[in-house]
């Protein structure tokens, strides 16, 4: 996946959470509510991905990831992994 790509997908990604917004101001600890309708809204616009997960663990919140057909991982509420360098709307490879 392009840049390009990434960066368009996390835009998206981004507006879907403000309608979110009033109940959660923050992506992070909202996996659930917010990554998992976000995932079947963007395979409707034609960004195939599978939805995963890091299981909740020790106080650290259930983490969802988007995976797409080419292997990129998006970890919208990337901050609830818990590592320093871990942060929201996360990409790799």
């Amino acid at each position: 996946m392009t840049q390009e790509q990434r960066d368009k997908i996390t835009k998206i990604s981004k507006g879907f959470a403000k309608g979110f917004r009033e109940n959660f101001p923050t992506i992070a600890g909202s996996g659930p509510f917010i990554v998992d309708p976000l995932s079947g809204f963007l395979n409707s616009m034609g960004y195939e991905n599978n939805l995963t997960q890091i299981p909740a663990k020790d106080g650290r919140p259930q983490v969802l990831i988007i995976q797409f057909s080419d292997g990129d991982i998006f970890i919208p509420a990337g901050s609830d992994i818990g590592r320093p360098d871990a942060r929201d709307w996360l990409w790799t490879d």
